[in-house]
């Protein structure tokens, strides 16, 4: 028998008795496991007289998959593999988590990004700044408050 036959083998068993994307997980694994001992000067053979019947193995997985409470895929779609176990073309369905924020910490992040803003333009422009806040410069900015507020009004 050859890897090849074998991952058949394999694939073959497990089908339609765990689901499609855990056949796929398992036959990576045994093509990795064994492409990893040949690569250690194992010969094919060797290692897959060591791992011995595919559809002994595929019987344990299920019983495995089974006794953890994994379910039988009995759907009509499935997900086929070559035996290499590069998937063919499959339909997925995509699962949309949402991603929720309490309003506060988005108020505060904007708060700290403002200040942040703030920091490094007033680094930049240092006298600038000392003039607009200073005692001239808070009459400026009550000027500019009751401008907003009455042009907010006028709608």
């Amino acid at each position: 028998m050859t890897k090849q036959e074998f991952l058949e083998s394999l694939r073959d068993s497990l089908d339609g008795q765990i689901p499609a994307d855990q056949v796929l997980e398992n036959l990576r694994y045994y093509r990795s496991y064994i492409s990893d001992e040949m690569d250690k000067g194992r010969s094919e053979q060797e290692v897959l007289d060591e791992l011995g019947d595919p559809r002994l193995i595929a019987r344990t997985i299920v019983a495995a998959a089974s006794a953890s409470g994994g379910s039988r895929n009995t759907g009509t779609r499935r997900q086929e593999a070559s035996p290499d176990g590069t998937p063919f073309r499959e339909e997925r369905r995509e699962r949309h988590k949402t991603f929720r924020v309490n309003k506060w910490t988005v108020i505060g992040l904007l708060l700290l990004i403002l200040f942040l803003i703030f920091c490094v333009l007033y680094f930049m422009f240092r006298t600038v700044f000392r003039l607009l806040f200073s005692f001239h410069g808070i009459v400026f900015w009550i000027i500019i408050l009751l401008i907003i507020l009455f042009l907010s009004r006028r709608k």
